[in-house]
């Protein structure tokens, strides 16, 4: 099991994360690598909760990460990070109460986690389109290549989680 970690090695590792974040997209423009379609914001929630075990850090990292990202890219715009944002809490929120509370295994909650958040996210979205506080299509990435990245995802995590915390 993982100790407890000290605010300062918390604070030292959500701006390592944050770096990440930031950089991805820089590194993507000059690639012309379609970074995104790995779901950066995603994978760092996972990673902070996986290094760090602290599911309130994890809350606060899934509500700012894309805030964090429009403030120093300008990508995605301001409402669709609100969106992201609402979308990763969610995502957390329900991988830790089904794995924590009902006690599910790590696959099964990190699967559900990330299809019902992205349940979420859409229904979000259509009714920002539909309120025309967001101009854009509903799905601009293929839901399959989410399907495949977020199946991929919650299997390399679920492995991950039970090789450094016994299942149980």
């Amino acid at each position: 099991m993982i100790k407890s970690l000290s605010l300062s090695k918390i604070l030292f590792l959500d701006i390592v994360l944050l770096g990440i974040v930031y950089i991805i997209p820089v590194f993507s423009h000059l690639t012309s690598l379609p970074l995104d379609l790995i779901e950066p914001m995603r994978i760092s929630l996972f990673l902070s909760y996986l290094l760090m075990r602290n599911i309130q850090n994890s809350y606060v990292l899934a509500l700012t990460i894309p805030l964090f990202a429009f403030a120093t890219t300008g990508h995605p715009v301001f409402v669709k990070a609100v969106i992201i944002s609402i979308e990763l809490f969610s995502n957390i929120y329900i991988f830790y109460l089904l794995k924590h509370k009902a006690k599910w295994s790590y696959l099964t909650s990190l699967l559900t986690g990330i299809l019902a958040s992205k349940i979420i996210y859409y229904a979000i979205k259509a009714i920002f389109i539909k309120l025309t506080w967001l101009d854009d299509i509903l799905v601009a990435t293929g839901l399959q290549s989410q399907l495949i990245s977020g199946t991929i995802l919650a299997f390399v995590f679920a492995f991950l989680y039970k090789k450094h915390h016994k299942e149980g």
